[in-house]
């Protein structure tokens, strides 16, 4: 347990991320870090990483899309 601290003045950095897809915004998070961060170094690490997790999977996601639709306009295109 944390002494001579009060929880409510413990300060967690807040981070923001934007990701676009054709110039459209389609992902965005403006929130705090769950966890407290022991230097700014470290909430730059945890935030980055956060992000890199959240691109990799929006990745995924579109990528799985984009390969979907391009299968249905190869077939349309072939029949």
């Amino acid at each position: 347990m944390l002494t001579g601290v009060e929880i409510s003045q413990i300060k967690k950095s807040t981070f923001s991320y934007m990701f676009h897809f054709l110039e459209a915004p389609i992902s965005w998070c403006y929130k705090k870090q769950t966890v407290v961060a022991l230097s700014t170094c470290e909430a730059k690490y945890i935030e980055d990483l956060f992000v890199a997790c959240q691109a990799i999977w929006l990745n995924s996601l579109i990528g799985d899309r984009i390969e979907d639709q391009v299968e249905e306009a190869y077939k349309d295109v072939c029949r």
